[in-house]
């Protein structure tokens, strides 16, 4: 647990709502809060998602809304799914897999590539989630995000999100 930091008493002036500090005090005090900031986003990006919803959810607290979408080479996936997926045992006794993928990309392009070479290809963009979008039947959920890396807005299945 870090140490707690004790400040030295600052100055108030006269005119109300203002405090006199030194230069030296607000770079600590900037220090200070930048380093809290920098603690709280890796707790939240190391953390049992299950278990920090649970926690916001007791607290009455608003869960972050912070999530990640794909994306090839800039290009933002938008879906994605099986096409072949086989596995059988060659004539040396080795087990053999075949598993290919279709990647739909944002501008209605798709692309087909192993499954192997899909998991290795794709990296995130994190995004912040705007909304809950769902239809009348309650069958879809799809969330509205704005995308952190360029600041365009989505929406998305959620089993195409993180």
């Amino acid at each position: 647990m870090p140490e707690k930091k004790t400040l030295p008493k600052v100055e108030v002036s006269t005119e109300p709502g203002m405090i006199t500090i030194s230069k030296d005090e607000l770079a600590r005090l900037q220090d200070s809060i930048s380093e809290v900031g920098e603690l709280k986003a890796m707790l939240l990006e190391v953390a049992d998602k299950k278990q920090l919803s649970r926690y916001y959810s007791k607290g009455g607290k608003k869960a972050p809304t912070l999530v990640k979408i794909r994306h090839i080479a800039g290009k933002i996936v938008v879906g994605w799914g099986m096409v072949t997926d086989e596995v059988w045992k060659n004539e040396n006794g080795k087990w053999v897999e075949d598993q290919k993928v279709k990647i739909v990309f944002e501008d209605g392009s798709a692309k087909e590539m192993s499954l192997r070479q899909w998991t290795k290809s794709y990296q995130f963009y994190p995004c912040e989630r705007l909304s809950v979008i769902t239809d009348e039947g309650g069958d879809s959920t799809k969330f509205k995000l704005k995308c952190l890396e360029n600041n365009k807005e989505y929406e998305f299945d959620v089993k195409y999100i993180n």
